[in-house]
């Protein structure tokens, strides 16, 4: 079975409802009184209810890498997403070449995929949303269900460095999601995800 390793985020463009300070906050010295983005002393809850706001935002624009394993081999896939809100996406992959260009449509809970080798737009039927994403372990339902970070999963603070947190996600006993356990590291600067490993239901990692 192919397997989903990590997504990293390779490079953003912050969500535009984000402060306009934290794209000046390298310039601000820790213990500034106008916005202390490195601020240790948040709790847990307080860490990843700031990412989900952060992925959630009104507008954002975000380049991707998926790393897949198998035995036998493995692969990087780089993506182009903008979204806006949690209702509409737009994902366009850029590499490898064999898959540039294949783009998503999610409107609400309704997704299509555009093939320029075909040159056909075509509507995920709801006999295809448990089907494979990409050859990945990501399914085409995971990209349109909506699902909260904050609500669905209990969170735990593995430890941090200076650039960033590591925090342990479990999911609740009523949840509907397919990951046991989910590890997230967090820019400190930007609230966001750099790398995300996802564990099956016996804790094993995805690989």
């Amino acid at each position: 079975m192919i397997r989903v390793i990590s997504v990293c985020l390779m490079a953003l463009l912050m969500p535009l409802s984000l402060p306009i300070q934290l794209l000046f906050a390298a310039q601000k010295p820790l213990g500034s009184d106008t916005l202390d983005i490195l601020d240790t002393s948040l709790g847990v809850d307080q860490v990843i209810r700031k990412v989900e706001d952060n992925l959630n935002g009104k507008t954002a624009v975000m380049e991707m890498a998926m790393v897949v394993k198998t035995k036998r081999a493995e692969r990087t896939m780089k993506m182009k997403s903008w979204s806006v809100g949690n209702k509409k996406s737009f994902i366009k992959i850029l590499y490898p070449g064999k898959d540039k260009g294949i783009t998503f449509l999610k409107l609400d809970n309704a997704m299509w995929q555009y093939v320029p080798r075909i040159e056909k737009t075509i509507k995920i039927p709801a006999s295809m949303m448990l089907q494979s994403w990409m050859g990945s372990d990501f399914s085409n339902d995971d990209l349109v269900r909506e699902s909260s970070i904050s609500e669905d999963y209990t969170k735990k603070l593995l430890g941090e460095t200076e650039t960033e947190y590591r925090v342990e996600l479990l999911p609740k006993p009523d949840a509907a999601v397919v990951w046991g356990k989910i590890i997230f590291a967090v820019s400190k600067q930007y609230f966001l995800p750099t790398t995300v490993q996802y564990f099956d239901e016996d804790g094993a990692l995805s690989g």
